[in-house]
């Protein structure tokens, strides 16, 4: 679904028809995305499922943030594209910061999602709260 769709359905309170998963995937299909480096988890099901028979966009997995956002890096070293990651939210964006300063540092384009299906700490109070983005529709 187009990103001016989206837009029309919050605005005029539709409910969607897809996953999560599915809609991050057909954003990152019109723009060429052929890779998406991620790591193993729970709260990436709907992507994983989003991508089972994609024939577009592979998955590359990594069994850390650290190494996900060092393979996107090595990617984009080597073919000049952009790269796509996603991470889990909280613990997974800290895991990846350092590589991912690195990544700037040395100019690799890498487009970063982050996604946390558990919503329970949210009712909490955190030191870092004020970096976490919630969209709800």
């Amino acid at each position: 679904m187009p990103w001016k769709q989206l837009q029309m359905v919050f605005r005029l309170g539709l409910t969607f028809t897809e996953t999560g998963g599915e809609s991050l995937i057909a954003q990152a299909r019109p723009v060429g995305v052929e890779y998406l480096f991620t790591n193993p988890g729970s709260s990436k099901v709907a992507i994983f499922d989003a991508l089972v028979d994609d024939p577009q966009i592979h998955l590359i997995e990594g069994l850390h943030e650290g190494v996900v956002i060092s393979m996107a890096d090595g990617y984009h070293k080597v073919s000049q594209k952009p790269a796509f990651v996603n991470v889990n939210d909280i613990a997974g964006t800290e895991q990846m910061a350092g590589q991912l300063f690195n990544c700037s540092t040395g100019g690799s384009a890498i487009v970063v999602t982050a996604g946390q299906r558990q919503r329970s700490f949210q009712t909490k109070r955190l030191v870092f709260s004020g970096f976490v983005v919630s969209i709800k529709p």
